[in-house]
C-alpha cells in the first residue's frame, strides 16, 4: 500500500524557498533579459490597443478619411510585428535559460552523488533517484524561465497601464488600484494548497517508479511464483493514487483561474459602468467635460491588460509550487544539503578522475594503509570496531574473514571513505583519508563487488570507462592477464558486441574478469574485492584465483569473504574480524 505522506512544515518549506532565492542569483541577467523583452512585447500590444480604439472612434464619429484609417492600420500591423518579435526573441532567451538550469540542476544532483554515492544514496530505490534526476529538474526550471519573470512584470506592466490610465481618468484608474490587492491574496491562498498537492504528487510518482522497477527487475521471480495478477493489482493501485493527486492538482488549478477571472470581471463591469454614465453625464465625476468615446475605448481595452500580468501570475504560481515541491523532495532525498555555487551550476563541473589517453604508467607503487585505534559503530548499534589497529603493507595479499555481519563490508567502506569512523585515524601512506580527495583516492584504489556493474554498450566500453587504449596494448596487457580472450573468440562481434542491461547476457565469471580488466586499464595499485566469489562456480573460483596471482605482483590486494572458496587463496595474510 502507499506510505501515508509527511508534508512539509513551515523550515522544511523556508529552506526549500531559500535554494530556490539563492538559484535565481545565478541567473539573474538571463531572468532581466526575459523580463525586458516580454515586457516589451507587452507595451506593443497596448499600443495596438490604443490605436484599435482611436480608429473605432474614428470611425463611428466619421472624423477621419480613408488614408487616415489606412494609416492607423498600418501602425497596427507594424507593432504586431514588433510584439512578435520581442515575444520571440522572450521565447528564445526561455528556451536557453530552461537549458542551463536544467543542465545546471542536474550538474548539482551528479555532484551529490559523486561525492557521497554510498553514504546517502545506497538505501534509496534507484528508481526515484532516478526520476528525481529527470522530471523534478525538468519542473524546477519554469520557475525561473515563466514565474520570476512574470513576478516581475507583476510591478512593471500594472504600474505602467495605471499611469497612462490615470492620465485619461483618474477615478479609474483608483477603482482598479482599489480592488487589485484581492487577485494576489487569493492566489497566494490558493497557491499554498496546490504546494502541498504538488508534494504528493511527487511522492506517489517516486513511490510508483520505485515499485515498478523492482517488480519488473524480478519479473521471472513473481512469475514463477504465481504473483504477477497481484502486483499488476498493485501496480493499478498506485496509478490510480498518481492519478487522483494530478487531478486534485488540476483541481486547484481551475479553482484559482476562476477567482481571478471573477474579480477581474467584476472590476471591469464595474469601470465599464462608471464610464457610460460619465459619458452620459449622470455622473460628474472624473476629467471635466466627462469621458470621450475614444478615452472610454482605451480604458476599457486597457484594464484587463492592467489584469492580464496577474491573472498569467496566478497561472505561474502553480510553476513555484511544483519547483517547491520537487526541491524539497530532492532535499529528502539527500540533495542540495550545501551551497550550491555558480561556477558548479553553469559549467556542471564536478570533481572527476581525469581520463589520460592511456594506462597509467608501469612502477606506480601501493602506500600502506594503516588504521590507528579506530572505533566505529552504526547509528542505534553495537560497536563493530573497537580500538582496531591495522597495518596493510605495500603489495600486501590480505584476506579478511569472518561471520556474516562482523563488519568487512564496513571496513572496506572505511577504506574508501564511504563511512567515517567514530574516532581514530586512518591513513593512506603518511596522509590522514579525510585529507585525500576522492577523485585521487579512487585513481590508487579499485573495488570489485560480488556484482560487477554492466553498462548498456559494448564490452570494449565496458572495459575501457571512457578511456583510451590500442587494442594491441589491450590484448596484452589486460584481456590476456584476465584470461579474456577465448571469451572474446566466442562472441560475434568481439569486444564491440553490445551487451543487454546490467549484463544478463553474460556470466557471474565473466563479469567478474571484465571487472579485473577495468582495474588494469585503471592501473590502481590498490585492488579490493569484497567477496568476490559469492555467485561464481567452484572452475569460476578457480580460474578467478589463479587470474589474481598472475596480475597481483606489484600491487595490493584486499579480499573479504568466508567460506570453502576463500580457502584456497595462497599467500594471503588472514585478518579475522
Amino acid at each position: 500500500m502507499i506510505s501515508s505522506i509527511s508534508y512539509a512544515d513551515k523550515a522544511t518549506s523556508k529552506k526549500a524557498a531559500d535554494l530556490l532565492k539563492s538559484l535565481r542569483g545565478l541567473w539573474k541577467k538571463e531572468i532581466w533579459a526575459i523580463t525586458v523583452l516580454r515586457f516589451g512585447g507587452i507595451l506593443a500590444f497596448n499600443l495596438q490597443l490604443i490605436i484599435i480604439a482611436q480608429l473605432v472612434s474614428s470611425l463611428a464619429l466619421k472624423k477621419s478619411g480613408a488614408m487616415d484609417s489606412y494609416r492607423s492600420l498600418a501602425w497596427l500591423g507594424l507593432w504586431a510585428i514588433v510584439r512578435a518579435l520581442f515575444n520571440y526573441l522572450s521565447d528564445l532567451k526561455a528556451a536557453e535559460l530552461t537549458e542551463k538550469v536544467t543542465i545546471g540542476i542536474r550538474s548539482a544532483i551528479m555532484k551529490d552523488i559523486h561525492k557521497g554515492y554510498i553514504a546517502k544514496f545506497r538505501n534509496q530505490y534507484s528508481a526515484g533517484i532516478s526520476l528525481s534526476f529527470l522530471n523534478k529538474t525538468e519542473v524546477i526550471s519554469p520557475y525561473f524561465t515563466r514565474y520570476i519573470p512574470q513576478m516581475l512584470l507583476c510591478v512593471i506592466a500594472p504600474l505602467s497601464v495605471l499611469i497612462y490610465l490615470a492620465t485619461i481618468n483618474w477615478v479609474c484608474a483608483l477603482l482598479v488600484l482599489l480592488c487589485a490587492p484581492a487577485i494576489p491574496l487569493f492566489m497566494m491562498i490558493i497557491g499554498r494548497g496546490t504546494e502541498v498537492k504538488s508534494r504528493e504528487q511527487w511522492e506517489y510518482l517516486s513511490q510508483m517508479g520505485s515499485y515498478f522497477f523492482d517488480r519488473l527487475q524480478g519479473i521471472t521471480t513473481l512469475y514463477l511464483f504465481n504473483q504477477l495478477k497481484k502486483q499488476s493489482d498493485q501496480v493499478r493501485i498506485f496509478s490510480s493514487a498518481y492519478g487522483r493527486s494530478v487531478i486534485d492538482v488540476l483541481k486547484l488549478a481551475f479553482l484559482s483561474s476562476a477567482v481571478l477571472e471573477f474579480f477581474s470581471a467584476v472590476i471591469i463591469a464595474g469601470c465599464a459602468v462608471f464610464i457610460g454614465l460619465n459619458m452620459i453625464h449622470y455622473i460628474h465625476y472624473g476629467p471635466d467635460g466627462g469621458t470621450s468615446l475614444k478615452n472610454g475605448l482605451i480604458i476599457l481595452l486597457l484594464i484587463p491588460e492592467f489584469f492580464i500580468a496577474l491573472k498569467t501570475l496566478g497561472n505561474f504560481y502553480h510553476d513555484r509550487a511544483q519547483a517547491l515541491g520537487a526541491v524539497i523532495s530532492l532535499q529528502e532525498w539527500g540533495f542540495f544539503q550545501a551551497p550550491i555555487l555558480k561556477e558548479e551550476v553553469n559549467k556542471g563541473n564536478y570533481e572527476e578522475t581525469p581520463l589520460s589517453g592511456e594506462m597509467q604508467p608501469d612502477g606506480y607503487q601501493a602506500a600502506p594503509i594503516i588504521f590507528k585505534d579506530v572505533n566505529f559503530a552504526y547509528p542505534g548499534g553495537p560497536d563493530l570496531f573497537s580500538s582496531f589497529n591495522l597495518l596493510i603493507r605495500p603489495c600486501e595479499k590480505i584476506k579478511i574473514s569472518g561471520a556474516n555481519g562482523s563488519g568487512k563490508t564496513t571496513l572496506i567502506e572505511l577504506i574508501l571513505g564511504w563511512q567515517v569512523p567514530c574516532s581514530g585515524q586512518i591513513l593512506i601512506g603518511d596522509r590522514l583519508l579525510d585529507k585525500i580527495g576522492e577523485a585521487e583516492l579512487f585513481n590508487e584504489i579499485s573495488l570489485i563487488n560480488q556484482q560487477t556493474s554492466i553498462f548498456q554498450g559494448t564490452i570494449r566500453s565496458n572495459i575501457l570507462m571512457g578511456r583510451s587504449l590500442p587494442d594491441k596494448d589491450l590484448f596484452c596487457r589486460v584481456l590476456g592477464p584476465v584470461s579474456l580472450i577465448s571469451f572474446l573468440e566466442r562472441l560475434p562481434d568481439g569486444l564491440d558486441t553490445r551487451v543487454a542491461e546490467d549484463g544478463k547476457s553474460i556470466s557471474g565469471g565473466e563479469r567478474q574478469k571484465i571487472a579485473l580488466a577495468r582495474a588494469l586499464v585503471k592501473r590502481s595499485p590498490i585492488i579490493i574485492l569484497d567477496e568476490p566469489f559469492t555467485h561464481l562456480d567452484p572452475a569460476s573460483v578457480i580460474s578467478f584465483i589463479s587470474i589474481l596471482n598472475n596480475i597481483s605482483p606489484q600491487r595490493t590486494i584486499i579480499i573479504t569473504g568466508h567460506g570453502e572458496a576463500y580457502q584456497a587463496l595462497q599467500g594471503y595474510r588472514e585478518i579475522k574480524l
